[in-house]
């Protein structure tokens, strides 16, 4: 039987994607190897970041105070009497008196596939939300940052307030978990799957385009 886990973002989106990496990741413990862009996004991350305590400014947002990769647990009760740890870590929140704002820093490489429409719809800045209003009891507003380091064109883009979906999501997955459901998905992220081979979808299908 599978012991209680705690779920962050990522944790989620990978078992909806594919319960058997997610098992090969979160319960076998075999670690993936981080990519060249994920390197590239830690490294603008630490440089964008760097001295920000001393400026008291980021993106003409002034601040009392901050916090820096700031990790981060909140438990969920849900009506059937069963709760969830979600857990993750935040790029950076800055706050100030009545309100803390949650800014998820997104690779330069992304910078094209991000817009308006994308950020409102997307559920990682107000799951994150959910998590720093349970720690420092404060309204809480989210943004997506983006920077095309070619040019230095910066988006900042709004996200939206419903975090719903992905706590439903939250239970959806845990449910899975406890009942050991692991079956092999195949999707999208087949392409650079590092398991890709060794399950039953990577050893009888071609790579998903």
């Amino acid at each position: 039987m599978v012991a209680k886990v705690r779920l962050s973002y990522s944790s989620i989106s990978t078992y909806k994607q594919c319960p058997y990496r997610w098992k090969k990741k979160y319960i076998d413990g075999i670690k993936e190897p981080m990519s060249e862009a994920q390197a590239e996004g830690h490294r603008f991350e630490e440089e964008l970041l760097k001295g920000i305590d001393d400026k008291r400014m980021f993106n003409g947002i002034s601040f009392e105070s901050c916090h820096t990769q700031l990790p981060l647990t909140c438990t969920i009760n849900y009506d059937d009497g069963i709760t969830i740890d979600l857990i993750g870590i935040v790029d950076l929140v800055i706050v100030n008196k009545e309100l803390a704002t949650v800014i998820d820093i997104k690779r330069p490489k992304d910078y094209g596939t991000w817009n308006e429409k994308k950020a409102l719809a997307d559920a990682q800045v107000p799951f994150y939300c959910e998590l720093v209003k349970n720690f420092l009891k404060k309204e809480t507003r989210g943004f997506y940052y983006c920077c095309n380091k070619k040019d230095n064109r910066i988006r900042f883009l709004p996200a939206g307030k419903d975090c719903g979906t992905i706590i439903a999501d939250a239970y959806q997955c845990n449910l899975g978990i406890t009942q050991e459901i692991f079956h092999p998905k195949q999707n999208f992220m087949c392409t650079i799957c590092p398991y890709f081979g060794k399950c039953t979808e990577g050893a009888t299908n071609e790579r998903t385009d």
